[in-house]
């Protein structure tokens, strides 16, 4: 009976001090929710407790919840493009990625835009999202650029015609505007670019890159990824 109890007692006392660590998003759903339901959401639980950690996910603003991880206020940020530990130096990248994203100009469905590059935006009032990099990167920040703090003020300064175009992911633009029930917005078709999107870990938590690499590769390899972004397409 002692030797039950002190197993028990064993068990109990590990699972109860599992350490807790803290990603950021600002990732929407389907990505993310806030009750943990999205892809990433669900991906990341089960990497992180396979390591033996249990995960809180913190949503902010696209900005703040880059900058914070980056000061070192949690462990973790999602889901972000390649290269942002150049500027953000306290930044590691977990190398496998999360997923694949679309980048894409989109119009008002009687508007005679066509884009095909990057190049082609020049002429045109453009709207995107605060804090989302690759349109930092390729169109900065001037006179007619305008930069929206959530989904729905970005898509409002469309229909508005404040702007002419504004950028996004694919296919959240399309969860957007099927959510809104939006008819007069239409998505380009060819994306502005194609990029895998990343983990990345404050510098202090260095030491999980491996073990997140190895454990996402390997629900790639078992099928269990495919599984959840299966559901997430449904």
């Amino acid at each position: 009976m002692k030797i039950m109890f002190k197993v028990f007692f064993l068990a109990v006392s590990v699972f109860s001090f599992s350490e807790t660590i803290s990603f950021n998003t600002a990732d929407t759903p389907p990505y993310s929710t806030d009750t943990s339901e999205g892809f990433y959401d669900i991906l990341l639980h089960e990497i992180m407790n396979n390591l033996g950690y249990d995960l809180t996910i913190n949503h902010y603003p696209s900005e703040r919840s880059l900058t914070w991880v980056n000061e070192g206020h949690n462990a973790g940020e999602f889901a972000r493009i390649r290269g942002l530990s150049e500027t953000y130096l306290d930044l590691v990248i977990v190398d496998e990625p999360l997923s694949y994203f679309s980048f894409v100009a989109l119009k008002l469905k009687d508007s005679p835009i066509i884009i095909d590059s990057w190049s082609d935006l020049t002429p045109y009032r453009v709207g995107y999202l605060n804090g989302w990099k690759i349109y930092e990167e390729y169109l900065g920040f001037g006179p007619k650029i305008s930069i929206a703090n959530s989904p729905d003020v970005l898509f409002n300064l469309l229909l508005a015609n404040r702007v002419e175009v504004i950028l996004y992911s694919n296919f959240r633009a399309q969860q957007y505007i099927a959510s809104k029930d939006i008819q007069t917005i239409e998505i380009i078709e060819k994306p502005l670019s194609v990029r895998t999107m990343h983990l990345y870990l404050h510098k202090s938590y260095s030491f999980l890159v491996n073990g997140i690499n190895e454990q996402l590769s390997m629900m790639k390899r078992n099928g269990r990824y495919d599984q959840l972004l299966e559901a997430l397409l449904q």
